[in-house]
């Protein structure tokens, strides 16, 4: 009987031990994996994206069937409705397509938005979650140094691209890591780089991702990263805010004094609305916003689906209710584009999605006191404002960042997540409130 009974308490050890071995092999799995991912974002290699986003997907389900789908950051409900119904109504528009490589390509880039949650929800180790938003960081600093030297080779009047090969693109991604390692320096009281090497780091990255942005020559991006970054700190505090506000502008009224061409680009914001034609910027994208208007009365349900938009347009030029434009792929407009493709239903889910992902980042600063909210915040802000004048979270790459971006970052305000000596006077009083 004794001997039974310490062999079956040995073997319940030996499997104890088994499991928490297999645990921390998942657990590199799925930083590994998605280090990669992270990488390539900036530095284009479109298939490992995928390849190995999907195989730490694959790894966080099963990290998620390991904790017995017990978050330790709870998402709520109304949230996960929502992405359901948002992600939903993505796959009737795109089994609408003709070509199945399209259908294919399209839904499997949602996968980031349950990558984004589950990243979020359940408790990688500190260390790890740290290693991968450094990961992030580098490579968006890497791709920032080499938007810079593209313009210093290039010239008067060339746009830095990085490795995107769009300026646009480029600017878009950049823009999650430059304001998230603002976020991290102002927000002293959440912050988890403390040390002066972090700090450091910080600085580096946000001065170099800026810069990039700067020589990207995005207007949409410019105001989108000003506008978003000056209203989350504005939640925050509203004389850093302020101080931020005015930092900004000094620094921007150096660079556009210093480079004229920098200067007429940003002018260009106001007037580009009366001087351009529909071979401009601005022109086309007044232009193909009415196509889509046009287009929505056509099939206001349903929409036309998203590989059938430039057909559409197009066919609008043909019967000279349009003028041609350079471009006819998207509408340059996350909301003309839903209205467009996926009509009334795709506007509400899209519109809903928003909303749902501002309500959860007031709640967890107004609720929970967590630095994360600021982060929720920030980059959804910055998603729908650069989202007015580009189809953003439509491009696999853009929208990878942006649920990276609250995944990984998102959870360091909470006190499960922040290493015992990390913690704060607040987070203190916090964890011992009754």
């Amino acid at each position: 009987m004794i001997f039974s009974a310490l062999s079956q308490n040995n073997q319940q050890g030996n499997n104890g031990n088994v499991q928490k071995r297999l645990a921390w092999y998942l657990e590199l799995f799925i930083v590994g994996t998605l280090s990669i991912s992270l990488t390539t974002i900036f530095i284009n290699v479109p298939r490992w994206t995928r390849v190995f986003g999907e195989a730490g997907f694959v790894a966080l389900l099963l990290w998620a069937l390991y904790h017995k789908r017990k978050p330790v950051n709870p998402i709520p409900h109304f949230l996960i409705i929502i992405s359901v119904l948002y992600i939903l109504s993505y796959v009737v528009n795109v089994f609408m397509c003709l070509d199945p490589n399209w259908e294919h390509v399209n839904i499997r880039k949602y996968i980031y938005i349950i990558i984004g949650g589950l990243l979020f929800a359940f408790p990688i180790k500190y260390q790890y979650r740290k290693f991968m938003i450094i990961t992030f960081f580098s490579s968006a600093a890497i791709a920032g140094v080499f938007g810079i030297y593209q313009c210093i080779k290039g010239g008067i009047g060339s746009r830095a691209q990085g490795f995107s090969g769009n300026p646009l693109h480029y600017a878009g991604l950049l823009a999650f890591v430059c304001s998230a390692a603002a976020i991290l320096l102002i927000i002293r009281n959440k912050n988890v780089f403390q040390s002066k090497q972090e700090v450091l780091f910080l600085f580096m990255v946000a001065g170099l991702t800026f810069l990039g942005i700067i020589f990207s020559q995005s207007r949409g991006v410019w105001v989108a990263l000003f506008v978003a970054s000056t209203l989350t700190i504005f939640i925050y505090d509203r004389r850093k805010a302020l101080i931020f506000l005015l930092c900004t502008i000094v620094v921007l009224s150096v660079t556009f004094y210093l480079d004229i061409h920098l200067k007429e680009k940003a002018v260009s914001i106001i007037t580009s609305f009366y001087t351009e034609d529909e071979n401009g910027s601005t022109g086309a994208r007044i232009e193909l916003w009415k196509g889509s208007l046009l287009i929505f009365k056509e099939s206001p349900i349903l929409g036309v689906g998203t590989e059938n938009f430039e057909s559409n347009i197009a066919k609008l030029v043909h019967e000279k209710k349009l003028k041609e434009t350079p471009t006819e792929v998207h509408a340059h407009n996350i909301f003309f584009q839903a209205l467009a493709t996926r009509g009334t239903v795709g506007f509400i889910a899209t519109v809903g999605f928003f909303i749902a992902l501002i309500k959860w980042g007031m709640e967890e600063i107004r609720d929970h006191a967590r630095f994360g909210g600021y982060i929720i915040m920030l980059s959804t802000l910055l998603t729908v404002i650069s989202g007015l004048t580009e189809n953003n979270i439509e491009f696999t790459k853009f929208l990878a960042a942006y649920c990276f971006t609250i995944g990984l970052i998102g959870p360091l305000g909470s006190l499960k997540e922040m290493p015992q000596k990390t913690l704060c006077y607040d987070e203190e009083k916090l964890k011992n409130r009754p």
